[in-house]
């Protein structure tokens, strides 16, 4: 069906397959009588269509506010998701800065047109000020979810030099 489709396609990232028991099977597969509900369907003509097809059609509608298709479904399900920008807020970002010659390494962090300096101690643990958008976690940084959205470059006293973007 397209609703297995489209679990199958949002769930195939490693790192997003916990949200599947966190969300979807309790809302669509957690007992019998669930999976019966949402695999009945109504016939619309000669098409027959789930009652979780309807539902994920009736919710692209009112988050594209534009005309969907029943038989493209997956396909505008699909383009919809991979053009969606915006970060989970339910989700923790860290940041770990790896420093494979085990000594002590001071990290430039830039974002919001100013930068801050850390360091990576030999025992990888962090210290310094990494400002507004991160707090010590030890041996990381958790990235506050109000800087999702940011642009974060990371300058390393050591050879290597990282970009990372949302």
């Amino acid at each position: 069906t397209t609703a297995e489709l489209l679990k199958n396609f949002i769930f195939k990232e490693d790192e997003i397959k916990k949200l599947y028991t966190k969300y979807w099977q309790p809302t669509f597969e957690n007992d019998e009588k669930q999976v019966s509900f949402w695999d009945k369907g109504k016939t619309s003509g000669r098409i027959f269509r789930t009652n979780v097809e309807v539902l994920l059609y009736c919710y692209l509608i009112i988050q594209t506010q534009k005309e969907i298709k029943l038989d493209t479904l997956f396909k505008e399900y699909k383009n919809w998701l991979l053009n969606q920008t915006g970060a989970p807020n339910d989700l923790i970002w860290y940041l770990q800065i790896e420093n494979p010659s085990g000594e002590s390494m001071s990290c430039t962090l830039t974002y919001d047109g100013s930068s801050k300096s850390i360091t990576v101690n030999t025992d990888k643990t962090v210290t310094g000020s990494a400002g507004t958008c991160f707090t010590s976690a030890n041996y990381w940084l958790q990235v506050k979810n109000t800087c999702y959205d940011k642009d974060f470059e990371i300058i390393t006293s050591k050879v290597i030099k990282e970009k990372f973007k949302k």
